[in-house]
C-alpha cells in the first residue's frame, strides 16, 4: 500500500466499518472461477493493513451469481448503498469497478453518496476519495469503461448468434414434440407417446374451442403431458408432468406447431412418376385446405347459413363454445371505451360497423353487496344488538347476504365496515356510556371493584360486544362513598 493511500485514511474513516463487496455474474462463474472469488475475499487483508480490525470488516456476498448490469435484483448492492448513505461505512472495497456495478447510473449514484458521507473506495489499483475531483474523474472513467466492456461482450455474443443463424446452424431449445436429428434438422420426436400427447391437446382444443376446456379434459382424465428438462444433470431427458393453463396457452400459440401438429399430419401429393414430392412441393393440410376452390353448391349452402344464423344462435342446445365460434366468423374487431358508460364499436368482417352504448357492468364487489334494505335493518338493529345477535335476528327474518348465505357475526361485521356503520359499542360510547377504566377513574376505585359493583347491581351496565365487554352508565358522584363501601363488602362476601 503506497503512502498516498495511507494518507487518505483518517481517524474518522477508521471509526466506521469497512465494507467488502463480493460478486460474480453467474452461478457457473461462482463454481468454476474460484480464483476470482478468492481474490475478492482476500481484500479483507487490505482493509486490515489500513487499520481496520478483522471484526470491523463486513463482507457482503449475497449477490454471488447476480449480474451487475442493474441494481434492481441485487439485494447486497442495495444494502451496501444504504449503509453508505447512513454514514456507517468508512471505506468500500471491491476487486474492480465491474464487481460493484456494470451500469454507469448505479456506479455514479454510489460515488455521489460516498462523496456526501466522506466514504473511501478501494480497488485492486489503489484508494480513491470520491469527494476529490481527480479521484472522482478517474472512478467515473473506470465505470464508463466497465459499462462499455459489457456492451462489447453482448455485441460479440449477439454477432455470433446472428452468424450461426445465417448459416442455418443456430440451435435453440425446441418445444416439446420436436427434436434435432443427427444432421441437425428439426424432426418430430421419435417417441410416439409424445407425438400422440401433443396431437391430443390440439384435437381436444379443436373439439372444445377453449384452453380452459382443454385443460379440464386433461385433468379429468388424469393425463400427464411431456416436457424435456432444460438444465441440470438430467438435461434433455423426458419428464411427464400435469398440464397447466399457462403451458396450454403457450403451446396453442406457438408457431412451431403450425402444420405439423395442429392438423394432425401433412397431405403428400404424388409425383407423375409415382413417388412422393418434397416437403417444399407438399403443403401442410391447413394450407392445402385453404387452396381448395368452393363450388356453386357449397357457395349456396354457405349463403343459406346467413338466414339460419339467428335460429342457431337462439337454439338452447347450441353450446357456448359454438356461439364464440360464430362470433369469430362475423366480427373483425371490437373497440371498447370505458367512461361513465361503455361505448362498444364493432367492425364486422364484411366492413359494416355499429356502435352500442351500454351501462358499465357491476364490479364483483357490487355483485356480492348486501341488499340496501338489509343494510338498513342492520343499521337499526345495531342500536341494541351485537354483531352475532344481529345475525341471529336477520336469519330469523329469513334474510341473506349478497352471496345468498346465512348471516353470522363475521358477515355482519363486514357489512358494517363496507357501509361504515357504527358498532353497538361505538354507539353506546357516543351516547355517554363509559368503560370500566373510565368509571374506576371517576369513582377513585379499581376496575375489580367496578366489576364487583356491577355484579351487585350497584351500577347500570350492559354487554356491548360479542367478546363480553361491558359498558357502564355514568354513576352519581354523590353516592361514591357508599358505593365504594358496598362494593368492598360485596367483594369480601364473595370471597
Amino acid at each position: 500500500m503506497n503512502s498516498e493511500g495511507h494518507q487518505k485514511v483518517t481517524t474518522s474513516h477508521l471509526k466506521r466499518d469497512a465494507y467488502l463487496y463480493v460478486r460474480q455474474s453467474t452461478v457457473r462463474q461462482v463454481i468454476e472461477n474460484t480464483e476470482s472469488t478468492q481474490r475478492q475475499y482476500a481484500l479483507r487483508q487490505r482493509a486490515v493493513a489500513l487499520g481496520w480490525p478483522h471484526d470491523r470488516v463486513i463482507v457482503i456476498d449475497s449477490d454471488l451469481g447476480q449480474s451487475g448490469a442493474s441494481a434492481v435484483d441485487r439485494e447486497g448492492f442495495q444494502k451496501l448503498v444504504a449503509e453508505v448513505g447512513m454514514g456507517r461505512a468508512g471505506i468500500v472495497l471491491g476487486l474492480e469497478v465491474s464487481r460493484l456495478a456494470r451500469n454507469s447510473t448505479d456506479w455514479h449514484r454510489l460515488l455521489e453518496i460516498c462523496a456526501l458521507t466522506d466514504t473511501l473506495i478501494l480497488d485492486e489499483d489503489g484508494i480513491y476519495d470520491p469527494a476529490h475531483f481527480n479521484d472522482r474523474l478517474l472512478l467515473g472513467l473506470k465505470g464508463t469503461m466497465s459499462e462499455a466492456e459489457l456492451h462489447v461482450l453482448r455485441a460479440r455474443l449477439r454477432g455470433g448468434i446472428i452468424n450461426k443463424a445465417r448459416r442455418g446452424e443456430l440451435r435453440c431449445r425446441l418445444p416439446v414434440g420436436f427434436v434435432y436429428d443427427g444432421g441437425g434438422h428439426v424432426v418430430l420426436d421419435p417417441d410416439k407417446q409424445v407425438q400422440e400427447s401433443v396431437r391430443l391437446l390440439f384435437a381436444t382444443f379443436a373439439r372444445t374451442g377453449a384452453a380452459h376446456a382443454t385443460l379440464k379434459y386433461f385433468r379429468q382424465e388424469r393425463l400427464l403431458f411431456p416436457t424435456r428438462i432444460g438444465a441440470g444433470a438430467s438435461k434433455g431427458e423426458l419428464a411427464w408432468t400435469p398440464l397447466s393453463l399457462g403451458r396450454t396457452a403457450s403451446i396453442l400459440h406457438n408457431p412451431w406447431y403450425a402444420g405439423a401438429y395442429a392438423f394432425g399430419r401433412c397431405r403428400w401429393r404424388k409425383r407423375p412418376d409415382g413417388g412422393q414430392g418434397s416437403r417444399r412441393e407438399n403443403l401442410p393440410r391447413a394450407e392445402w385446405l385453404d387452396r381448395l376452390t368452393v363450388g356453386q353448391e357449397e357457395r349456396q349452402r354457405i349463403l343459406a347459413l346467413a338466414t339460419d344464423f339467428p335460429a342457431v344462435w337462439r337454439d338452447p342446445t347450441t353450446p357456448q363454445r359454438e356461439r364464440k365460434r360464430m362470433l369469430a366468423l362475423l366480427i373483425e374487431d371490437i373497440t371498447l371505451l370505458k367512461q361513465r358508460e361503455l361505448t362498444v364499436a364493432i367492425r364486422f368482417r364484411g366492413g359494416a360497423t355499429t356502435t352500442l352504448t351500454l351501462p358499465r357492468p357491476l364490479t364483483p364487489q357490487q355483485l356480492r353487496a348486501t341488499d340496501p334494505e338489509v343494510r338498513r335493518q342492520i343499521d337499526a338493529l345495531l342500536d341494541e344488538y351485537t354483531d352475532v345477535q344481529v345475525a341471529h335476528v336477520l336469519n330469523q327474518r329469513e334474510l341473506r347476504t349478497g352471496t345468498g348465505d346465512a348471516f353470522d357475526g363475521v358477515s355482519v361485521q363486514w357489512v358494517r365496515f363496507s357501509a361504515k356503520l357504527k358498532s353497538l359499542k361505538k354507539r353506546l360510547l357516543d351516547a355517554g356510556w363509559l368503560t370500566s377504566k373510565q368509571v374506576a377513574r371517576q369513582l377513585g376505585v379499581s376496575r375489580t371493584t367496578v366489576s364487583g359493583m356491577r355484579v351487585a347491581r350497584q351500577l347500570k351496565a350492559r354487554i356491548c360486544s360479542d367478546r363480553g365487554e361491558w359498558l357502564y352508565w355514568a354513576p352519581d358522584s354523590s353516592q361514591t362513598p357508599s358505593l365504594n363501601r358496598d362494593a368492598t363488602s360485596t367483594a369480601r362476601g364473595a370471597v
